[in-house]
């Protein structure tokens, strides 16, 4: 797995690619104080397609470090945040999200009309690059387990058929560890786990915001 030819071709060939990540990687550090580690493990998710979970309370920067990241690589703008982007999918989840908040509701109308169920699914998970998911372990039974399928299979479940989803790098947050057996499954997909904490207040550590 880690044979140094293999490693060596590997680094001739995506050099550019390693190169801005360590470019974003530098603005990263620069724009967040005492995040080397989280933001070293952010690159890492990207690179290798792990998905990475965040965990800490309200506050501490979560969403703000990946929106910035994908700010910084095009994906986000980060100016109008509320522009529609195709490569990126970001959404809070509550216990009350449901599917087609996610993956898109069905049209009615073609229903009626075509006697055929279609999806309104542009611009939704399915079809993004990287997605964020926040307070990830408040969703659904339904959402969770569509999620473990977009993370082991990179498939979406959609009634009888299966769809290879763009998914390339997932994002998630959470203000608590979950404890349930159900929600331990979702939580151990996540290979890349960070605990954020708040910045020290010390006055020193302040004059480096």
């Amino acid at each position: 797995m880690f044979n140094p030819k293999v490693l060596r071709a590997l680094a001739e060939k995506y050099n550019a690619t390693f190169k801005r990540l360590n470019q974003v990687e530098t603005i990263l550090n620069q724009r967040f104080a005492d995040m080397e580690k989280t933001v070293r493990a952010l690159v890492l998710a990207v690179a290798s397609g792990e998905p990475m979970l965040l965990i800490g309370p309200p506050g501490t920067g979560k969403s703000r470090l990946i929106r910035a990241f994908c700010g910084l690589t095009g994906l986000l703008d980060e100016d109008d945040p509320t522009k529609d982007h195709d490569d990126y999918f970001e959404y809070l989840l509550t216990p009350f999200t449901e599917p087609g908040e996610l993956f898109g509701f069905y049209d009615i109308r073609s229903a009626m009309e075509e006697k055929e169920l279609k999806r309104m699914d542009r611009g939704m998970m399915q079809h993004a690059r990287v997605v964020y998911l926040d307070e990830v372990f408040n969703g659904s039974s339904a959402i969770l387990n569509s999620l473990l399928a977009f993370l082991n299979e990179r498939i979406f479940h959609d009634r009888n058929e299966r769809r290879q989803v763009a998914l390339e790098c997932l994002f998630a947050a959470t203000n608590h560890i979950p404890e349930t057996p159900e929600l331990k499954a979702v939580f151990d997909r996540f290979l890349l786990r960070c605990h954020m904490v708040n910045v020290d207040p010390e006055p020193a550590k302040v004059s480096n915001l």
